[in-house]
């Protein structure tokens, strides 16, 4: 009698043990989902239909082509775990779509100027979270990898 007890117990442990893994790894997937999302705010504007262009690496053999310049605010900050990342951000905005958000990938041609007048390769830790700043570079979904950087003032 207690080893049918004992039996039965462990296969509730194995089958808590299973839906836990089922659950967090739904989570996951949702959680990722939702991530790919390069729009803060929905717009009532249907989005334009994406080009569908090879992910870049961040070793880039040729010289990119800027296709993508916008000024806004650069961002290293995460509202859904309220932390700093390393990952950088720029939030800009276009006429009915007053928020619209960009991932910036830096890689060794990446040039970037803050302020004093003079260009160099861009050192990530010398960016400011909010900073106003116009960037040009070459977009591919929803990432930009960063060709020229260059810092805005403000008043």
């Amino acid at each position: 009698m207690n080893k049918l007890k004992d039996q039965k117990g462990a296969v509730s442990i194995i089958i808590i043990i299973v839906l836990t893994i089922v659950v967090i790894g739904a989570v996951g997937v949702i959680y990722q989902s939702f991530n790919k999302e390069s729009t803060l705010l929905s717009t009532s504007k249907k989005p334009e239909k994406a080009e569908q262009t090879p992910e870049p690496t961040l070793k880039s053999e040729a010289p990119l082509e800027v296709n993508f310049s916008e000024e806004g605010n650069i961002l290293n900050w995460d509202s859904q775990t309220e932390s700093y990342t390393e990952d950088w951000t720029l939030l800009y905005e276009k006429p009915s779509n007053p928020a619209l958000s960009v991932k910036l990938i830096f890689n060794e041609n990446s040039m970037c100027d803050l302020g004093e007048g003079e260009e160099g390769i861009c050192d990530k830790s010398l960016l400011n979270n909010g900073d106003r700043a116009k960037v040009d570079g070459f977009r591919s979904n929803s990432q930009v990898i960063v060709i020229n950087l260059k810092k805005l003032p403000t008043f």
